[in-house]
């Protein structure tokens, strides 16, 4: 005799679908935290990528690191180390994919390209020569601790630059760092070419203004 075959229970299947919910809920927080770490190292590489940008500009330009702006212009840091990057990467180095394009978009580059980033760059100096006596453009062998200051971070794009400007100290840090852009930190480029990332929301004040502040102090004239 014929006899049919044997198809799940009520039961089982719902202990199936529980089991699939259960499995589901444990993994896709993994699954986010590794997709989160993969922008994070990203990140990492175009922080390395624009401190060797940095380096050969210095190198062409007498040991001088690119201003960040030329008010006249309106060049941006971006805009002066381009040429020593990929040109089909120029857009996409000064761009960390965890960041918002929306909430941090700066233009750079040629009038309406879209061009965007989500880094500041923590230097003062202005191509513009009305206020270059006031902000001169700094070498890399005047940094006293290249490797304890920091000069290109996860940021937000202030009002009118994509740059963090002397800080007397009176802002909160967060006004300048996406200080939760990375797991509850943010990436660091320093003077010395080398890349952390950082947990500056534990840090106390005094590691965050002598780490993250352009400081005379350290960058002699």
């Amino acid at each position: 005799m014929f006899k049919g075959k044997k198809g799940f229970t009520l039961i089982e299947l719902l202990v199936v679908i529980a089991i699939i919910a259960l499995l589901a809920a444990i993994l896709f927080p993994v699954f986010a935290k590794a997709r989160e770490k993969a922008k994070q190292s990203t990140c990492q590489s175009n922080l390395k990528q624009i401190g060797l940008a940095i380096r050969m500009y210095a190198e062409d330009y007498d040991d001088g690191m690119p201003p960040c702006r030329n008010a006249t212009s309106s060049k941006y840091w971006p805009d002066y180390i381009g040429t020593y990057v990929q040109a089909k990467s120029v857009s996409k180095i000064f761009i960390c994919p965890a960041g918002d394009p929306k909430k941090y978009w700066q233009t750079y580059g040629a009038v309406n390209t879209g061009n965007y980033f989500n880094y500041s760059y923590i230097h003062i100096g202005d191509m513009d020569p009305a206020y270059l006596a006031s902000y001169p453009v700094r070498r890399l062998n005047q940094c006293q601790y290249p490797d304890k200051q920091a000069i290109i971070i996860d940021g937000k794009s202030l009002a009118f630059f994509g740059d963090l400007w002397s800080w007397n100290g009176a802002g909160p840090f967060s006004r300048y760092a996406d200080i939760a852009r990375h797991n509850g930190g943010i990436n660091a480029l320093f003077a010395d070419g080398h890349v952390i990332w950082d947990n500056v929301v534990g840090k106390s004040d005094v590691y965050i203004s002598q780490t993250y502040w352009f400081s005379n102090s350290r960058w002699p004239l």
